[in-house]
């Protein structure tokens, strides 16, 4: 297992399960527990040394689950019962009649101690996430506080630009604008079909056109934390430069090439963790935008803001009320759930006027989800429910499934340009929660591919696959998803021979260019008629299938199913959905918050 791995897809695998006693405890909890008393506890008060031993192993197990900290307030209210059985008994003011050369105090010098406490007592971190939550904290306060007079507000030419593209009913667009352009640390939040990347393109149209911070022709670099991620910010901003409005004020100024991974971005890759861009070695850029902020966890931000030079800006661009990244921490979520001025909500939703049941269903998810709307009524919503126990590996939607995925290459044509068949992969996405069983990944995939009778095994047209690890030297990240086709190179285009062609996996470079890769080349990956809603993040579907479990107990039980994953993978959908699951599923899973245990406010405050 890679540390980058999320705890909730370790569930999701069967790699772990959820925690059911105090015996759940992992061996390098008690290793780390034993090293921090043998090494830096020399309290000769026996109760005292038990107690830092514990307080070790909760922080170490805390951090396993993805909080960033241990909150003594507020640890019992997620009902771990392995954290409730180590702080039984403990409190903010226990913690206060330690010895600072056991557990640091914040504030003062903590040298080499691993734990680190507030001044209250109450929060406990691993001292190398103190130093990221109090790093990414001071950074983004000293940013906007170093902003020059003259460009906390907009100049009279920035004001007549700002007027041409926008009116009033684009207001909260208009105002994420300006947030972006009068502070050097922003975030821009909104649910899908909001206008998040338009509102980009705007921001670094009047950029180019206006300068940033005296600088012209600033130096904008656009970032994603997924390959995937980083292909569909391109192409959003290529659509959105497009326009008419943004066209007449943009052109002659050369706007940004391409988006990048927030590790290729940094210079991290598998051979060297450490960063080759940091404080010492700055990033060339003036500004950095990173879109799906919400799967940036907190060690990356605390990376991206240490490699920015003095006066560069940041602007994160996401969802706050998505998925958490897959490591430690919540940063968007905990950054928008504050009164600060640097950050801009859009609420109007554009995507759905057409069809406003599926945002309508996303909001009252996030807003009321003891109260569902009635899907009977619905027209671009659909539930259906599934009998528990029955026909478990003959589903019901199976022979639908199987249909809408057969389309996609069952009429090629000879000669025909494989951008065009990688642009319809869109139109219908099975997604899942977990990754073992009849309703996840492997389940599902092994189904669909009986049902449209293919060998598993097999290396054939139409096979859909999924990257699931970096390749540089192929330009392959984890996530990006291509399709196996009949091809032959034609001029500079891949193009379908049926007869003479070559079976090999395509993906889409861009809007125009494809990428082909042989069976004996490909990185590891796998087949992916269904996928997690983890994996779908940053993607957009036509018509998206979510497929539940069939048994309430099973989500009551595991951490994956909650508000959040609903959520996600509702707004993957940008014209139909169905929802599959059993009777009351649906019901418990989006009455179940991720909750995450972090110091990042208190640093803040």
């Amino acid at each position: 297992m890679s540390n980058s791995t999320d705890y909730t897809e370790f569930l999701a695998e069967g790699l772990l399960a959820p925690p059911v006693d105090g015996e759940s405890l992992r061996e390098i909890d008690e290793v780390f527990a034993t090293w921090v008393n043998r090494n830096f506890n020399h309290d000769g008060n026996e109760e005292n040394r038990r107690l830092v031993a514990r307080i070790a192993k909760a922080v170490s197990y805390a951090l396993h689950l993805k909080h960033t900290c241990l909150d003594l307030e507020n640890y019992s209210l997620l009902g771990d019962p392995v954290l409730n059985a180590l702080l039984q008994g403990v409190s903010a003011e226990v913690i206060r009649g330690l010895d600072k050369n056991s557990i640091g105090v914040e504030g003062s010098d903590i040298g080499a101690v691993p734990l680190v406490r507030s001044l209250d007592g109450r929060l406990i971190w691993l001292q190398k996430y103190f130093i990221f939550e109090r790093g990414v904290a001071n950074q983004i306060s000293g940013m906007n506080a170093a902003v020059p007079v003259g460009d906390a507000e907009l100049t009279d030419a920035q004001k007549a630009d700002l007027n041409s593209l926008y009116d009033a009913k684009n207001e909260g667009q208009r105002k994420a604008v300006e947030t972006a352009l009068t502070n050097r640390f922003s975030v821009i939040t909104g649910g899908p079909g909001t206008g998040k990347t338009y509102t980009v393109a705007r921001i670094i149209t009047l950029m180019l056109r206006h300068g940033v911070g005296g600088k012209e022709n600033p130096r904008i670099a656009l970032a994603a934390p997924t390959g995937k991620a980083a292909n569909r910010m391109h192409q959003s901003l290529e659509s959105a430069f497009g326009t008419a409005e943004i066209q007449a004020l943009i052109s002659g100024y050369k706007r940004p090439e391409k988006a990048t991974t927030l590790h290729s971005l940094l210079g991290i890759h598998r051979f060297s963790p450490k960063p080759a861009f940091n404080a010492d070695n700055p990033l060339p850029i003036d500004v950095l935008i990173v879109d799906e902020a919400s799967m940036v966890a907190l060690p990356m931000v605390y990376r991206i803001l240490q490699a920015l030079p003095e006066s560069a800006r940041l602007i994160l661009l996401g969802d706050k009320d998505q998925l958490s990244s897959v490591e430690a921490g919540s940063v968007l979520g905990e950054l928008c759930d504050t009164d600060k001025s640097y950050v801009a909500t859009i609420s109007r939703s554009y995507r759905y006027e057409d069809k406003p049941e599926i945002g309508e269903l996303a909001q009252g998810i996030n807003a009321h989800p003891s109260i569902l709307p009635d899907f009977k009524s619905n027209q671009y919503v659909t539930k259906h429910k599934l009998i528990r126990g029955q026909n478990t590996w003959n589903p019901s939607w199976l022979k639908e499934a199987a249909d809408q995925l057969s389309r996609l290459t069952s009429n090629l044509q000879d000669g025909e340009n494989v951008t065009g068949i990688l642009g319809r992969q869109t139109d219908f996405q099975i997604l899942c929660a977990l990754r073992k069983g009849p309703a996840g990944v492997l389940g599902i995939n092994s189904m669909v591919e009986t049902a449209l009778g293919h060998n598993a095994d097999g290396w054939y047209t139409g096979r859909p696959v999924m990257i699931l690890s970096n390749d540089h030297q192929r330009k392959l990240y984890n996530g990006d998803v291509g399709l196996v086709l009949p091809v032959r190179k034609e001029a500079d285009s891949w193009v379908i021979d049926q007869k003479n062609g070559v079976l090999r996996a395509c993906f889409p470079v861009g809007t125009q260019e494809v990428k082909t890769i042989s069976l004996a080349q490909m990185p590891v990956f796998e087949t992916c008629y269904a996928m997690t809603v983890h994996k779908s993040q940053g993607s957009e579907y036509k018509k998206v299938m979510l497929v539940l479990p069939d048994d309430r107990d099973e989500v009551e039980r595991n951490p994956v199913l909650t508000k959040e994953l609903v959520y996600t993978g509702i707004t993957r959908a940008s014209e139909a959905i169905e929802i599959w699951s059993g009777e009351g599923v649906l019901e418990v899973a989006v009455n179940k918050r991720t909750v995450r245990m972090s110091g990042l406010r208190n640093h803040q405050s």
